[in-house]
């Protein structure tokens, strides 16, 4: 069955978000929808001590509403890889992988490109590298879609694009997906149980799995491709659950 995931591109994402990738044969990268401030596109939680953390953010360039995520442009500060990285350093000092991070980090950071998605989607491709995740991007602007269609069509389009059978997704969709056009093209919605699983977090006595998979790194390095355990429900199944709060 070819499984379908489609995400806006996120800096250094969580365990979550690989979990997705996992389970998925294409992962469309939501390249082409309009940047929202405040969001994980350019940002990520680094756990610095029981219920604090600190975002870890792109710069970037000052853009206007309605801007689309492929055109967002890093804001030229030259200081800001320098700074990323010795906060981490000093962050993960104890930790027992830390080397592997800085190292994936840098790696990263030696992208050249004033383009904020070309950084981000290396971030995200590197930890897929990092933890052998199989994967398959592909950019939701190379794909022919309406501009004028509403959420759930244009996911419907980029799903049917991609040939999918099933679409896997987060729980922030069922606020507007329409489960019975997908049902009437043959297509099976899943949504993620996110299991969460434990792990040393060094900074922290408190586990907080919202935070960059940076921070798994850190902790377990390649062991800690036991952690991830992704998990789903069908959609109706989902319904249910989140009505008697079980996903909550």
């Amino acid at each position: 069955m070819n499984s379908v995931v489609i995400t806006q591109p996120m800096f250094f994402p969580w365990v979550g978000l690989l979990e997705q990738i996992m389970l998925s044969d294409t992962c469309v990268i939501y390249d082409n929808t309009a940047f929202s401030k405040g969001s994980f596109t350019n940002r990520v939680q680094i756990p610095l001590r029981d219920n604090v953390s600190k975002w870890l953010t792109l710069p970037l360039k000052q853009f206007s509403l309605g801007t689309e995520i492929r055109h967002l442009q890093i804001r030229p500060e030259a200081e800001w890889k320098n700074k990323h990285l010795a906060f981490l350093k000093q962050t993960y000092k104890s930790a027992p992988y830390k080397q592997d991070m800085l190292d994936l980090v840098q790696e990263v950071y030696d992208v050249d490109d004033n383009l904020a998605i070309r950084t981000i989607v290396k971030s995200m491709r590197l930890l897929c590298r990092y933890y052998n995740l199989a994967h398959n991007f592909q950019y939701a602007s190379d794909m022919n879609m309406s501009k004028f269609a509403d959420k759930s069509q244009k996911v419907l389009d980029m799903v049917i694009a991609c040939q999918g059978k099933s679409y896997i997704t987060g729980h922030g969709a069922s606020n507007y997906l329409d489960h019975s056009r997908f049902d009437s093209k043959g297509i099976s919605i899943y949504y993620m149980d996110y299991m969460k699983n434990v792990y040393p977090q060094v900074t922290t006595t408190q586990f907080n799995p919202y935070v960059s998979a940076l921070d798994l790194i850190a902790n377990m390095g390649p062991e800690g491709r036991h952690v991830f355990s992704p998990q789903t429900l069908y959609w109706k199944d989902f319904k249910d659950a989140s009505q008697d709060k079980k996903l909550f």
